[in-house]
């Protein structure tokens, strides 16, 4: 049984809109006469112009975050972004896409209704959603309706009833879960590479930076941290929070990265996102970027995944950016990867690393892989209680087996599983609707 701690695994919400018909000929009669930067283009040939979600005030949206549990603390802004920093990890605004990322007990999804009733406000409807988490740390913690994936995809199946849930990975371990809904690619084609690095059982000698941090300052922490040093070119909103905790937001043109940190020992967490210019993140920049986010926070265990407009060879980047292992007698090995096409149209790969001891008997393991092994174990017996009953009906299982996730101990309810979940090819993706 694992102590109680801070929910940090995020839940993330995206809304991607486009012009409504009726109102495009008047959005462009309207706003001929305004002049802005013309890099700021979107979906639905919109003008530079056209603020779109980005119309509404920091007022406006506090009262939408309200109904999640959130506040805002501070906001940036760029030609392409305003970047909400918020008490409970970020809100990213553009004139056409909002994005809600939360952590804690928070309720993004009761955000949802309002959210497209703004929309409707400025002339915008739904083209896609995607809501995405990895599996809780301490899953009975959550309210309706974030209690369970089941309820997740209820509630937004009742809004979007052509929307399809997703599980990548087994759950016995780490794995994420996703639902999306709307049209596949535009006439024009996407352009769209979303990067997410979730870091369990951080090095403490990282951590303590942001562990009651007397007398520090924000940026003295992304400095000290070797976060500035991780993105040099990104115009950084760092909050440091009392009395443990970090957060920033990062803007550069028209990608960003968000990071946000629970530093206790016994929880702690690290997640860094990046929403990237895919013409501009070729594969070996993809593995650096990779590599030199584990070196700066060294966790014992993560799962990555990307959400991409291409497919993208998530496998072979992650072992071209692998580090050595942090620790003496242990050894990263990969527990799984997967990948398969979302109904919307992207592409989504996952994969899930931990540091393993080279030597099973051995007793003395480092702090963060006997952390690391606890918690999974906790993972793996909550889905042996569990088991399917947490998915929703016609959920797309994508769950390549591997001999490693049975490191952590094969769910009693495995035979609850569909034929053939368990026994998987090692190399190879299993695809099943239950």
């Amino acid at each position: 049984m694992l102590e109680e701690g801070f929910e940090g695994p995020e839940k993330r919400l995206e809304v991607e809109f486009e012009l409504d018909s009726h109102r495009h000929h008047h959005h462009h009669t309207h706003h001929h006469h305004c002049t802005t930067d013309t890099s700021l283009t979107d979906i639905a040939d919109a003008s530079p112009a056209f603020l779109g979600m980005r119309t509404f005030s920091r007022d406006q949206w506090q009262s939408l975050l309200a109904l999640t549990g959130c506040t805002i603390l501070n906001v940036s802004r760029n030609d392409h972004w305003d970047a909400y920093l918020l008490s409970e990890s970020s809100l990213f605004v553009a004139p056409t896409r909002v994005i809600l990322k939360t952590c804690g007990r928070t309720l993004p999804l009761c955000g949802l209704d309002l959210l497209i009733d703004f929309a409707k406000e400025v002339g915008l409807h739904v083209r896609r959603l995607i809501y995405l988490r990895k599996n809780y740390t301490f899953p009975t913690a959550q309210k309706y309706p974030h209690r369970d994936f089941s309820e997740e995809a209820s509630f937004l199946r009742e809004r979007y009833p052509q929307g399809r849930s997703y599980e990548f990975g087994p759950q016995c371990t780490d794995h994420w879960l996703a639902f999306a809904a709307g049209t596949g690619p535009s006439a024009g084609g996407d352009q769209y590479l979303l990067l997410e690095i979730k870091m369990h059982e951080l090095d403490n000698r990282v951590m303590r930076r942001f562990l009651h941090p007397e007398g520090a300052t924000a940026v003295e922490a992304t400095v000290c941290s070797g976060i500035q040093a991780l993105l040099p070119d990104m115009r950084i909103d760092p909050y440091l929070f009392e009395p443990c905790g970090y957060s920033m937001n990062g803007l550069q043109d028209a990608a960003y990265s968000t990071i946000h940190i629970t530093p206790e020992p016994h929880c702690s967490y690290v997640s860094y996102e990046a929403l990237l210019v895919p013409q501009d993140t070729p594969p070996q920049f993809l593995a650096a970027l990779i590599r030199s986010v584990l070196e700066t926070f060294r966790p014992a265990s993560f799962t990555c995944a990307t959400v991409s407009s291409a497919e993208l060879p998530l496998r072979s980047v992650i072992r071209a950016g692998l580090p050595f292992s942090f620790y003496e007698n242990c050894e990263f090995e990969r527990v799984y990867s997967c990948s398969s096409t979302l109904d919307c149209g992207l592409h989504m790969a996952t994969e899930m690393v931990a540091l393993l001891p080279c030597f099973p008997s051995e007793s003395r393991l480092p702090a963060a892989v006997a952390q690391s092994t606890r918690r999974l174990r906790a993972v793996a017996q909550h889905s042996a209680r569990a088991g399917i009953r947490t998915l929703p009906a016609g959920c797309t299982i994508v769950a390549p087996f591997s001999s490693l996730s049975l490191i952590m101990g094969t769910p009693e309810g495995a035979a609850d599983y569909p034929p053939g979940f368990v026994q998987g090819m090692p190399e190879s993706d299993l695809v099943s609707v239950v």
